[in-house]
């Protein structure tokens, strides 16, 4: 099932692409090895988005998507959406150059054993 699927007419979307000169399973490979420690505009976005939860002593749990179902919602994603936006798609941006260039990268011998070797 694609999220076309599962929400065919999105009030919101953001999409970013990037041209990978890499074989798909290296590119896959890089993005599930990416850390947010990795991105450093993502980590200091990240981290000034948690502050306040961390403060309160509450646990993050992010949001992966919204359909608003009524007008008030709807309203209140879009001011969020507003304010957020800017820095979601510069992370975005940034995974992709990212992992886009550790997949295009020469890897050495010890590189491709050591990810052999890992499960």
């Amino acid at each position: 099932m694609t999220l076309d699927e599962v929400v065919p007419h999105p009030q919101y979307r953001m999409c970013h692409a990037r041209t990978v000169s890499a074989p798909p399973a290296v590119v896959w490979d890089e993005l599930s090895q990416v850390t947010m420690s990795a991105l450093p505009l993502g980590y200091a976005l990240e981290s000034i988005r948690l502050l306040p939860a961390r403060l309160a002593g509450r646990r993050h749990r992010p949001l992966a998507g919204v359909a608003a179902t009524d007008q008030r919602t709807q309203r209140l994603f879009a001011a969020y959406w507003l304010f957020i936006r800017p820095g979601s798609g510069a992370i975005r941006r940034e995974v992709l150059r990212v992992i886009g260039g550790r997949a295009q990268s020469p890897r050495t011998s010890a590189d491709t054993t050591a990810s052999a070797s890992t499960p």
